[in-house]
């Protein structure tokens, strides 16, 4: 028969990681709505608390400090918090992957096309990322104004659903744009737009 001090031991230990569980699950919570609702400013502030330090890795707070810095569009603090993120050595190959895809975008969003190149040959040489094509049809596309993909995108995009359905819209609406086609340009921003509302 277990002694009571053992007894006690495990049903503190039970209530201890509920606990964990609920304050987790809280956190969150209140992080997703700050998210969903727009509110960046918040969710920096929010992310600084010392709950948030001890919840959640470095690196997560980082990644999710970009994404409220978008938020507020404050492309400084995004561009400084991505700089911080790609000169660290600790990651490993998961979180370096998603902070230069994530890099990339933010370079080639705001025009910095050499850094957005840098970025782009370190994707090219990743041996097992299935998305390079499409990485590198984005570059031409935005910072060459490339409109040499729109066959291609075009019939791809007849058995594409998801996240590769909206990047190909988005590579449509930008070549249609490169060549002065406004009308189609519109149209499948209009139906990038759709899909992005049904995807969140």
């Amino acid at each position: 028969m277990p002694s009571a001090t053992l007894v006690i031991t495990l049903i503190l230990l039970v209530v201890v990681i509920a606990v964990d569980k609920i304050v987790r699950r809280k956190v969150a919570g209140h992080i997703d709505a700050l998210y969903s609702a727009g509110n960046g400013r918040e969710l920096l502030d929010y992310l600084g608390g010392n709950l948030v330090k001890y919840l959640y890795p470095s690196f997560n707070r980082a990644f999710m400090r970009v994404n409220a810095y978008e938020l507020t569009s404050d492309s400084e603090g995004e561009e400084r918090e991505l700089a911080l993120l790609l000169s660290e050595r600790r990651l490993d190959k998961k979180q370096r992957q998603a902070t230069v895809l994530r890099g990339f975008e933010f370079y080639l969003k705001e025009k910095k096309n050499k850094k957005a190149r840098e970025l782009l040959d370190e994707i090219e040489g990743w041996d097992d990322f299935p998305s390079k094509e499409m990485y590198s049809m984005l570059y031409e596309v935005i910072a060459n104004k490339s409109a040499n993909y729109i066959q291609v995108c075009e019939s791809k995009l007849k058995n594409a659903g998801g996240a590769d359905r909206l990047q190909l819209l988005y590579l449509l609406s930008k070549q249609y744009e490169n060549i002065g086609n406004v009308e189609m340009a519109k149209e499948y921003e209009k139906q990038s737009f759709g899909l992005l509302g049904e995807l969140r």
